[in-house]
């Protein structure tokens, strides 16, 4: 056990506490409450070749084509070969338009996508996978989003449901581009 927490007697009665002060007490010993996460899953497979589908995917600027809440994309750096290539992303959700700043933190041709924000009101960080089966293109997105930077409050799993399903809209609209392609 931590060494500054061993006089139990001490501690104030965390029970009755003002939030703000809770926060502040473990701040001092170093033990700040952990931002909640909401995670999700999600799978599509793509009738095409797989370096098709991870170079459109990879390119930040297709996003505001096949995912319906972003409306632009740019790069905010002169990167060409990511990783740590940086965007600036620019979405229009329930609560209006926000900007966000995300960075690819991984980045293995045909393989895998990791993208993270680094600015921005909705903090978040997805992994896209590439793989290939039966001839197609299969793509798992594991997302993880700060509970804070959500534009609403809800309880984690709906809120997890519900972004899964405008996800699984999105992956379907992608699929729908990629295979009408020749």
């Amino acid at each position: 056990m931590l060494g500054c927490l061993s006089n139990m007697r001490t501690w104030p009665r965390l029970s009755n506490a003002n939030p703000e002060h809770l926060y502040a007490f473990l701040t001092i010993v170093n033990l700040k409450p952990e931002k909640k996460m909401i995670t999700f899953s999600t799978e599509v497979e793509i009738s095409r070749p797989i370096e098709e589908v991870f170079n459109y995917v990879s390119r930040g600027e297709n996003n505001s084509y096949w995912n319906s809440a972003v409306r632009q994309v740019e790069k905010v750096d002169g990167c060409e070969n990511p990783p740590k290539c940086r965007y600036k992303m620019t979405r229009e959700l329930p609560t209006g338009k926000v900007v966000n700043v995300y960075e690819v933190v991984e980045y293995k041709p045909n393989r895998v996508l990791t993208i993270q924000t680094v600015s921005g009101p909705t903090p978040f960080t997805y992994k896209y996978t590439f793989d290939t089966v039966n001839g197609k293109t299969h793509i798992k997105l594991d997302g993880a989003i700060k509970e804070d930077g959500l534009p609403y409050k809800l309880p984690s799993f709906l809120a997890s449901r519900l972004i899964k399903r405008g996800v699984d809209t999105n992956f379907e609209n992608l699929k729908g581009i990629l295979e009408l392609c020749d």
